[in-house]
């Protein structure tokens, strides 16, 4: 997995193979993403693989945004990230609700 937050943007690119893996290096960089950021936005346009634990990560890391007041904006969604969320049976772009655990 690799990610790129360009200096001064609110803007995370991650790319390559979000799985089991990568998940604790996911996990990290999600929840300091997501804690540092105003406005975060994750684009998942090269993201070329995930499976279950990618797609979790990801869900978690929406509820601690919302959690912290955030609207974290997940772009790009490949159709490998379709494939790990609909496995799941989480609705893409839809926020979790309310009370859910987070990263």
């Amino acid at each position: 997995m690799a990610s790129t937050a360009p200096e001064g943007t609110d803007r995370l690119k991650l790319a390559g193979s979000l799985d089991i893996a990568a998940a604790d290096e996911l996990r990290a960089r999600l929840a300091h993403y997501v804690a540092a950021a105003a406005e975060p936005v994750i684009d998942l346009s090269a993201v070329e693989h995930c499976d279950v634990a990618g797609a979790q990560l990801l869900w978690a890391a929406l509820r601690t945004a919302a959690h912290g007041n955030k609207r974290l904006t997940l772009t790009g969604w490949p159709e490998a990230m379709e494939r790990a969320a609909a496995s799941l049976g989480l609705p893409i772009g839809e926020l979790p609700s309310e009370g859910a655990g987070g990263l």
